[in-house]
C-alpha cells in the first residue's frame, strides 16, 4: 500500500467514529491475544518441567522399592542363619551333656567356652540383623517421602477429590457397612487405588477412551443399578467413534 493510500485510510478512520472504534477494539484484541499467548507458552513450559520432575521421582521410587526388596531378602537370610545356629546350639548342648558324664571338669570349661562363643556369635548376628532392619526403615521412609511428593503433585488430591466415605454411602441394604478387612466381590482392597489410577490417566489420558469399566455394589434388581447401566451405555455410545490414538490433552 502506497503512502497516499495510507494517508487516505487514516483520514477515513479519523472522520468515521465507527471505523475508529473498530480500530481501537482491534488493537485491544491484539494486545489481549499476545498476552494470552505469552501465558500459554509459560504454562506449556511449566507443564513440561512438571512432567520431567514426575518422571524423575518415579525412577527414584522404583529404585528405592528394589533396594527395600533386596534388604528384606538379606534380613530373611540372616534370620535363617539364626535359626540354623540355634538348632546347632541345641545339638551342641546335648553333646556337651553327654561329655559331662565322662569328665566333669573338662565339661565345665568347655561349656563356659562354648557359652561364651554362642553369646558372641549371637551378639554379632543380632547387631547385623539390627543394621539390616535400620536400612529397611530408611528405605521405607524414603518410599513415604516419594509418595508424599507424588501426592502433592496430584491436582485431584489438591482439589479434595478423595473425601472420606461415610457409612451413609453403604445404603444398598439395611445396616450396610464396608468390608475393608477382607476381599469383597473378588476385589483386592487398595487404599491408594484411586490416586494411582487418576495419576496414570493424567499421564496417559488416552487410557480413558481405550477401556471403561463401570462397577457398582448395588443389587442387580435395584433402581440405582438399572440407572447405572443406562448411564454406562449412553456414555460408551457417545464416545464410540472417537479415535483411540488421539492425544486428549
Amino acid at each position: 500500500m502506497s503512502k497516499s493510500e495510507l494517508d487516505e485510510l487514516n483520514e477515513k478512520i479519523k472522520n468515521d467514529p465507527q471505523l475508529r472504534e473498530m480500530v481501537i477494539t482491534f488493537k485491544k484484541l491484539k494486545g489481549f491475544y499476545e498476552n494470552l499467548n505469552d501465558k500459554y507458552n509459560k504454562l506449556t513450559k511449566e507443564h513440561d518441567k512438571l512432567k520431567k520432575t514426575k518422571s524423575s521421582l518415579e525412577k527414584k521410587h522404583n529404585k528405592t522399592v528394589v533396594e527395600v526388596q533386596k534388604a528384606q531378602e538379606k534380613v530373611e537370610k540372616v534370620e535363617k542363619v539364626l535359626e540354623k545356629t540355634e538348632k546347632a546350639l541345641k545339638v551342641a548342648e546335648k553333646t556337651s551333656k553327654a561329655q559331662e558324664k565322662n569328665s566333669v571338669k573338662t565339661s565345665e570349661k568347655a561349656e563356659k567356652a562354648e557359652q561364651k562363643a554362642k553369646e558372641s556369635f549371637l551378639e554379632k548376628l543380632k547387631r547385623l540383623n539390627g543394621v539390616r532392619k535400620r536400612k529397611i526403615e530408611v528405605f521405607q521412609n524414603r518410599t513415604e517421602q516419594v509418595k508424599s511428593v507424588l501426592r502433592a503433585s496430584n491436582p485431584f488430591y489438591l482439589l479434595g477429590a478423595y473425601p472420606e466415605v461415610t457409612l451413609d454411602y453403604f445404603n444398598s441394604y439395611p445396616d450396610g457397612r464396608p468390608f475393608y478387612e477382607r476381599k469383597n466381590y473378588g476385589l483386592h482392597n487398595d487404599e491408594d487405588y484411586c490416586e494411582l489410577a487418576d495419576l496414570y490417566n493424567l499421564a496417559h489420558p488416552e487410557n480413558m477412551f481405550r477401556l471403561r469399566n463401570f462397577f457398582t455394589d448395588y443389587a442387580k434388581n435395584g433402581n440405582f443399578s438399572f440407572i447405572m447401566t443406562i448411564f454406562a451405555y449412553i456414555f460408551l455410545r457417545s464416545s464410540k467413534n472417537k479415535s483411540h490414538e488421539k492425544d486428549w490433552l
